[in-house]
């Protein structure tokens, strides 16, 4: 199933929705904001960033699986599992019919809601993609074991556009092209010029790059991503947001939405005219909206 992602990425632009898994035991939470998606090639199910203790990414998109029939990319994180715990992870969540895997090292979690929690970083992220190419393409495990079955599997990482020296960044992407990356998720990102830049680093590794979205709820949600270094939210963005903070109920919502799909329309149009493989969409906690971006964009 994950050969008709990877085609879709080599022969044209591909929308794909991102969800984040919760900690809930309540499925529909995850499911209705899949659903609400509308029509997207494919949804990335991600731990929620900063949050430790949602339910496991595996087991959450194997249910998104079963009850939406789309195809699903499974977020993998080095932090808090060692390699038996992450191919434990890869051979649940292809036994529920998910074949694709978006793998990341982690922030430490010291900077998460748990921060008595133990870091573990037995792989890193292109030793994770490694040990999974190594299990789909030769059936084995890291330790030699054979795994039962047919596995067939698609794995691509987060690549950092905004990154400082971008060089060390490039290196390390090219350090998974040579063992296999089938494609890159961009980190968040507002800039179209960052992503030219780094399109121009990265072209000759000759792995799909899908550009990172993140559409905002309100302008606290704007000013809070803001802190993170790797992300500018654009001023002309930031004081739409902050028009709609002078309505209130359902008006502060819509006018929150139309904000967001004025900017983001332009904005992809500018990234499928530059060559990218696609967009993955994320916005948390108002999921619909991405059904409203994915409907105004031409297609």
């Amino acid at each position: 199933m994950e050969l008709k992602l990877k085609d879709s990425l080599r022969k044209g632009f591909t929308l794909i929705g991102q969800v984040n898994s919760a900690r809930t035991v309540d499925v529909n939470v995850v499911v209705n904001a899949v659903k609400s998606m509308g029509k997207v090639s494919a949804v990335i199910v991600s731990e929620p960033q900063g949050v430790l203790g949602a339910a496991n990414t595996a087991v959450v998109s194997g249910v998104v699986k079963r009850e939406t029939g789309m195809e699903v990319i499974c977020q993998l994180t080095c932090r808090d599992r060692n390699r038996a715990a992450l191919l434990s992870d890869v051979l649940a969540a292809k036994m529920l019919g998910v074949d694709c895997f978006l793998v990341t090292d982690g922030s430490h979690p010291k900077t998460s809601d748990i921060p008595q929690a133990m870091a573990v970083f037995d792989l890193d992220s292109a030793q994770l993609v490694q040990m999974i190419k190594h299990l789909s393409e030769k059936g084995e495990t890291p330790a030699g074991h054979k795994a039962e079955g047919q596995l067939n599997l698609c794995v691509g990482t987060i690549a950092f556009p905004a990154a400082s020296p971008i060089e060390v960044e490039v290196r390390r992407l090219e350090r998974m092209a040579r063992l296999g990356l089938d494609f890159m998720v961009t980190y968040p990102t507002f800039s179209i010029e960052a992503l030219n830049r780094f399109q121009s680093e990265t072209k000759r590794l000759d792995v799909p790059v899908i550009v990172g979205i993140r559409m905002l709820q309100d302008v606290r949600d704007a000013r809070r991503l803001n802190e993170d270094p790797r992300v500018t939210v654009p001023p002309e963005l930031i004081a739409s947001l902050e028009k709609a903070e002078t309505l209130k109920g359902e008006g502060k919502a819509n006018a929150c939405l139309e904000a967001n799909l004025n900017f983001f329309e332009g904005f992809i149009e500018a990234v499928k005219s530059s060559g990218f493989a696609g967009c993955s969409i994320h916005a948390p906690g108002i999921e619909q909206a991405v059904s409203r971006l994915v409907s105004k964009l031409k297609t």
